[in-house]
């Protein structure tokens, strides 16, 4: 692997290791387009100088090798301006090979202009291309969703991929090719009957939010920023006393914040009660830009019987969805959902996960799977109650949500059996998640719950993805299984890693 350097001779701050794993080009440049580094498949696509000291630019090399040349000049302006940038375009390689491909341009920023660079990953499309071409029509809306980069999966509430189909201005399809244009038009134009169904089926509905709410299957959909895991799952923890049954993510951070807020499927957006006023009116500002009607919460400012009445409020702030939104919502969790806790449901994680599973396979991606068990959890249902029990799967599943990444994908799984799925996530990686969320979760359920002997804890059992056994979504569940098991023959309480 080539050393990266920058303009004044220091190596930058990047993580470097695994680049050559990968089997799609990656370039990286600073913000000028000076080529610092690349990895083994970008040589293999193109004419490369022996070192990054020789010079060669991002921006002179694309244009070299690009059949289109109408986005390199967006490409450009994104680098320059250290912007994220997304476009499928088509290549040639230097053997004269036409690939269709994806730009994806990623900004890496350091403390100083010369620790700032620009990653270019180009995601390979041609074999999608190909499945396009021979897929059975009902079949095309998934292969679409993985050209734009998204999958049902990725979403957080799986089926707005639904609604997003429908919606896609037309702006957006104008940037798919020619030939694929007119089939992804009959599929959003059956996604759109498909919406259109479900709006006509407002009198099946409540009356009322309230009436809703009393029949156990309404979630308010929370998002969380500037707040600790602890602290996050102590508030879900206490609003589910109030009576509020909540969907929460945590946000960590300004951009993250925006761009889950742009999704559309948020209720509301909870300020922690440490974040300073200045902060709290920052994001309150980048909210409002981008979703202007969405309630921003400071949990500072409210008593907790407050912050929940704000919430039921927000459960039905939007009168332009209306009706149609809350079919929606019970199609979700009555399908998708664990009645219980609110994470995905086996049915919904074995459907999901796969999908994530043959996405990782086919493109060589790194992921990981956890698989935790509550440590005599039989002893809390004969000894505290049922009730007891209860508490302590929905305290267990709250902390996952709050101590999880957006992208990963948390399930229960049945009884006290849950799941965590590591999308882009590699051995060393998934090790420390899962230790540190395993010992952390440990200690949170044994402070919220009574004491008692044997005090409760947590098993759980990892398994990482690529592995040459493992060939299908069902493997790789059994192997978390079989690494499950081992911890818990080894005496409970403990992290067994498949080897």
């Amino acid at each position: 692997m080539i050393s990266p350097v920058t303009q004044d001779g220091a190596v930058p701050s990047f993580p470097w290791a695994g680049l050559d794993g990968l089997t799609d080009p990656i370039l990286i440049a600073d913000p000028d387009g000076q080529l610092v580094h690349w990895n083994r498949a970008a040589s293999t696509w193109f004419e490369l100088p022996a070192s990054p000291e020789t010079h060669s630019n991002l921006r002179v090399l694309i244009h070299d090798y690009s059949l289109d040349h109408s986005g390199v000049q967006e490409l450009w302006v994104a680098m320059h301006r250290g912007n994220r940038y997304t476009r499928i375009t088509k290549l040639r390689t230097k053997h004269d090979s036409e690939r269709q491909v994806r730009f994806e341009l990623t900004p890496q920023r350091g403390a100083t202009r010369s620790d700032q660079l620009v990653m270019l990953h180009i995601h390979d499309l041609t074999d999608i291309y190909k499945d396009f071409e021979q897929s059975e029509h009902q079949n095309r809306a998934n292969v679409v969703l993985d050209l734009l980069g998204s999958t049902l999966s990725d979403l957080e509430y799986p089926l707005g991929a639904l609604r997003w189909n429908a919606e896609l201005p037309m702006e957006d399809l104008a940037r798919l090719p020619d030939d694929l244009r007119m089939p992804f038009r009959s599929v959003q134009k059956a996604s759109r009957h498909f919406v259109d169904m479900f709006s006509n089926l407002n009198l099946s509905l409540p009356e009322s939010t309230d009436n809703v709410a009393e029949g156990g299957i309404s979630l308010v959909r929370v998002l969380v920023t500037g707040s600790t895991p602890t602290r996050a799952a102590h508030l879900l923890d206490s609003l589910r006393s109030e009576g509020i049954r909540c969907v929460f993510r945590t946000a960590r951070g300004r951009d993250e914040l925006v761009r889950t807020v742009s999704s559309g499927e948020i209720d509301a957006v909870l300020l922690d009660r440490h974040i300073s006023a200045d902060k709290a009116a920052d994001l309150a500002v980048a909210v409002a830009e981008v979703e202007p009607h969405l309630p921003v919460i400071a949990c500072a400012e409210l008593q907790l019987n407050e912050l929940a009445e704000r919430l039921r409020e927000a459960m039905n702030r939007n009168p332009v969805v209306g009706a149609s939104d809350e079919v929606w919502r019970r199609i979700e969790e009555i399908a998708l959902r664990d009645s219980l806790t609110g994470v995905l449901n086996r049915r919904a994680f074995e459907r999901f996960g796969r999908q994530e599973f043959e996405r990782a396979k086919r493109y060589g991606f790194p992921m990981s799977m956890a698989l935790f068990d509550l440590d005599h959890f039989k002893d809390v249902n004969d000894k505290l109650g049922h009730q007891a029990g209860d508490r302590l799967l929905q305290v267990f599943a709250a902390y996952l949500q709050t101590a999880t990444r957006q992208s990963d994908m948390i399930a229960r799984l049945g009884g006290d059996e849950f799941a965590l799925l590591m999308s882009h996530t590699d051995g060393a990686g998934a090790f420390v998640l899962t230790q540190r969320l395993r010992d952390a979760v440990e200690l949170h359920i044994r402070e919220v719950l009574p004491p008692m002997e044997p005090a409760t804890g947590v098993s759980a059992g990892l398994v990482i993805y690529p592995d040459q056994e493992l060939e299908s979504f069902e493997a790789f569940i059994g192997a978390a299984d079989e690494a499950l098991y081992r911890a818990k023959d080894a005496g409970k309480g403990c992290l067994d890693v498949r080897q």
